[in-house]
């Protein structure tokens, strides 16, 4: 007895369309028709032909009498013995800028730091405004020498470090009092 062959299911049951697709075939190319006049030819202005217009000749240019309706714009003619005068001079060209001393980059980072340190500082035991102290410091003395500008950032770093510094310290000694004074409130 034969076993019939098992069919593979991979293999389409109906054919494959082909390859390649048929032909396009190009719609006829579209003809308006052509332009039909009205049936109703009582427009009330029909087309007429444009006249010439009377001034219509190619410009010459100013007169060269001097006697031309804008002469008082012209140049003033120069005396004799003199060079004949035009146009103004060329413009001289583009001078580069003039840089002055650089930022001072610690007066940057003063600055930086104080307002970090104002934001911040209070958790940082005041180590983030004291880098804007000292950075501050060293700032201001770029800025003194004259090699840097920046100074007006120095100094407010300076003093958000100060500030910052100073209530730091202000609650440490309240805290540490409030501390220290409840230990010997305790009653048995």
């Amino acid at each position: 007895m034969s076993h019939p062959t098992p069919q593979d299911p991979f293999e389409p049951t109906t054919p494959l369309p082909p390859a390649s697709p048929p032909p396009y075939d190009a719609p006829p190319s579209y003809q308006p028709p052509p332009y039909q006049p009205p049936a109703d030819s009582t427009t009330p202005f029909p087309p007429q032909p444009y006249a010439p217009l009377p001034y219509e000749q190619p410009y010459s240019g100013p007169p060269a009498t001097g006697k031309g309706p804008a002469d008082h714009l012209a140049y003033p003619q120069s005396p004799a013995g003199y060079p004949q005068g035009g146009a103004y001079p060329p413009p001289p060209g583009y001078a580069p800028m003039a840089t002055g001393p650089a930022t001072s980059g610690w007066a940057v980072a003063s600055l930086v730091l104080g307002i970090v340190g104002v934001l911040i500082g209070w958790c940082t035991y005041a180590v983030i405004p004291l880098l804007a102290v000292v950075f501050g410091h060293i700032g201001l003395n770029e800025t003194k020498r004259g090699q840097k500008t920046g100074r007006g950032m120095a100094i407010a770093g300076l003093v958000m470090g100060y500030l910052v510094i100073a209530v730091t310290i202000l609650i440490i000694v309240i805290v540490g009092s409030l501390g220290f004074m409840g230990e010997f409130d305790t009653a048995p």
